[in-house]
């Protein structure tokens, strides 16, 4: 007789069982979180899709609008000067109705450049419908009187680096405070412009040293001579003579004119003190000391 025994499967050991349920979780985990992280993917590119058609839809009109007239809906106009709008849309020939898309932005900066008031202009579009332009202007420190060819009369400015220009825009008191130019004749280009005037910096340093040191007297000054100033101040016999309401003529030398100023202050000084009336001129060119003429019923005297 054996003695063997019958087992069935309940017979079996039962001791990976808890094992072997772990590791099918695991499984069972990684499956969903990849199931989850693709459909959260092809979620996001059919949103990402959905969303450029609707974008794409939004856009098209504005880029049909833009293809369309834009006429010029705003001008912005930057200057450092005197001139305006309403000057800026006369001379480039600007419209409620212009395209802005028309526009030729190289061909306004050339026309504007070639206004002598204006050093430098700069021009850009901001669609839809924005013009921005901005210039730098010439600011003049001498007028000047001349004739056109057909005899008339024309007024124009000399900026500080010698631009000689017809002023646009400018108040009448404010340039009847400036001096006249004398003693220079100007020359003009093969284009017919004036050419610019050398030394005027020169001049104009001279001018500004006056208006701030002695601007009563610097008020009086009606004419600038430049006859014995051709720009160089290395010539030996380089001189700035000054017609005025007060002294019939002052005399300077192209160099160092804080001191010649000063010199001239104390004149003056010593000349109201002593209620004199009887100067014609005074010459400030000498190296350290000024010559001063007097009216004499028989003749000037220094």
């Amino acid at each position: 007789m054996s003695n063997r025994k019958q087992l069935d499967w309940r017979d079996l050991p039962q001791g990976n069982r808890k094992k072997t349920t772990k590791v099918a979780r695991r499984r069972r985990w990684l499956r969903v979180c990849k199931t989850s992280g693709l459909t959260l993917l092809l979620c996001a590119l059919v949103g990402g899709f959905v969303y450029s058609l609707y974008f794409a839809g939004s856009s098209i009109p504005q880029m049909d609008d833009l293809s369309r007239h834009q006429p010029v809906r705003q001008v912005t106009f930057i200057t450092d000067g005197v001139l305006d709008e309403t000057w800026l849309f006369r001379k480039i020939g600007l419209t409620s109705q212009t395209d802005i898309s028309s526009i030729d932005i190289q061909a306004i900066k050339n026309t504007l450049e070639s206004v002598g008031q204006i050093k430098e202009a700069s021009v850009s579009r901001n669609l839809p419908g924005e013009l921005i332009v901005s210039v730098r202007e010439c600011s003049p420190v001498l007028r000047a009187v001349t004739a056109d060819d057909k005899g008339r009369r024309i007024r124009l400015l000399i900026a500080r680096d010698g631009t000689v220009f017809e002023g646009i825009n400018y108040p009448a008191k404010a340039l009847r405070s400036l001096p006249y130019i004398g003693g220079v004749r100007f020359s003009t280009a093969e284009d017919g412009s004036i050419l610019p005037i050398k030394g005027m910096d020169v001049v104009a340093e001279l001018l500004e040293t006056a208006r701030i040191r002695m601007p009563e007297i610097y008020s009086t000054w009606t004419v600038v001579s430049c006859d014995r100033f051709s720009g160089d101040v290395s010539k030996p016999d380089a001189l700035i003579k000054i017609k005025s309401k007060l002294i019939e003529e002052l005399t300077f030398k192209p160099e160092n004119f804080d001191l010649q100023i000063e010199r001239l202050a104390e004149i003056i000084q010593f000349v109201q003190a002593e209620h004199r009336t009887d100067i014609l001129s005074i010459d400030l060119s000498y190296a350290d000391q000024a010559v001063v003429s007097y009216a004499d019923p028989r003749g000037p005297r220094s």
